[in-house]
């Protein structure tokens, strides 16, 4: 299953996306300003699509969710993809306001960025901005209480019931960062969404963890147990990221 589901776009071929292209264009605007060009959709849900383009054509279909997330972070690299032409991705700090001598925020985190031009305005690293984060269930187990949460979790695997993880980060010296993450949190809100493209069901979940707030979007059939207001998840996911400062979206 495919990152698209997480917001019912339901894509299994080269056609599923060709088509989809071809309504981010229909249905969406076009930006262009001299860092970067792309087609812009974003539906009433919070689903949004980014498609990238060149003189050369489309090169990448990006989707991701607009919502009320929000984390304060200082950024330490800029990574290009080699396969993708103008693709970028961030590595950077969560939290730099709470760094100690050791290190320079609470944790390192790495997301993919829908559009690549903000990057380019960026002549060095580090840098602070924020960050709305969506995060791309690959797992999502849902728990009624804290107790329940801390004690139900995996014996060689314990976490807080606000914990990060940024599993995409653990590679070997020289390896390349991956937008992945695991992460705990509470439930701030919940809402069951409809794709107005496919009219197929997805949910939204706004997490508290520790740093700031996630926007989840889940397809149902990643769903285990039933999110709750005031509940807690675990979360295994991709992470996209809108810089804000640069947003007007």
């Amino acid at each position: 299953m495919s990152r698209f589901s997480c917001l019912g776009f339901q894509i299994e071929t080269e056609e599923d996306v060709t088509r989809l292209i071809q309504a981010v264009f229909k249905n969406g605007t076009t930006v262009e300003n001299e860092y970067s060009q792309y087609a812009f959709w974003k539906q009433n849900s919070g689903a949004a699509m980014f498609v990238p383009f060149d003189q050369e054509g489309v090169l990448d279909c990006h989707p991701h969710f607009i919502g009320k997330g929000h984390m304060s972070i200082q950024l330490d690299d800029v990574v290009e993809y080699p396969q993708i032409s103008l693709e970028r991705k961030i590595v950077a700090w969560s939290c730099p306001e709470e760094g100690s001598e050791d290190q320079q925020g609470l944790y390192k985190l790495c997301f993919d960025l829908p559009e690549y031009g903000p990057t380019i305005q960026y002549p060095d690293t580090p840098r602070e901005t924020t960050v709305q984060l969506a995060a791309f269930a690959e797992e999502c187990t849902c728990f009624a209480s804290e107790n329940e949460i801390l004690e139900n979790q995996a014996a060689e695997l314990k976490l807080a019931s606000e914990a990060f993880i940024p599993i995409g980060l653990f590679v070997e010296e020289g390896g390349d960062p991956s937008p992945h993450a695991l992460f705990t949190g509470r439930v701030l809100e919940v809402a069951e969404s409809l794709n107005s493209w496919t009219d197929e069901p997805f949910y939204h979940l706004l997490v508290q963890t520790i740093g700031g707030t996630i926007d989840v979007v889940i397809a149902p059939s990643l769903l285990t147990g039933t999110p709750i207001v005031g509940g807690y998840v675990q979360v295994t996911c991709w992470l996209s990221g809108l810089l804000l400062e640069e947003s007007e979206m």
